[in-house]
């Protein structure tokens, strides 16, 4: 995949649904954040495990490739902002995916985006 540099998006000055980052138990793991809803897009950013991410207001679910998208902002440690696409059943173990397993899972919270 080939980065593509920080949109740094605007905040939206709305409330978005949060969802929390699940890549497995290790800490390291991450989810890629894609500029489309296609595994074969642009990488934007690697998210880090356990991470807060918001849904885009009024974004819409993609399926495509056997997955299921979603439109979501991520906020670094250094308040960066990138928003891309991220599936919400990509979770991987031991090389196998487990569709099942849901990879952004919704905390039930909002929050300002």
């Amino acid at each position: 995949a080939t980065a593509v540099p920080s949109s740094n998006a605007q905040a939206l000055g709305q409330t978005c649904r949060v969802y929390l980052v699940y890549s497995g138990t290790d800490p390291a793991n991450v989810i890629s954040l894609r500029a489309r809803p296609s595994a074969d897009a642009p990488l934007v950013i690697r998210i880090p495990n356990n991470a807060r991410v918001f849904l885009v207001p009024n974004g819409q679910e993609v399926e495509a490739e056997g997955y299921h998208w979603l439109n979501i902002m991520y906020l670094d440690a250094a308040q960066n902002r990138y928003q891309g696409w991220a599936a919400r059943d990509s979770f991987i173990q031991g090389g196998v995916r487990d569709a099942s397993i849901a990879t952004l899972r919704e905390t039930g919270e909002q929050s300002p985006c």
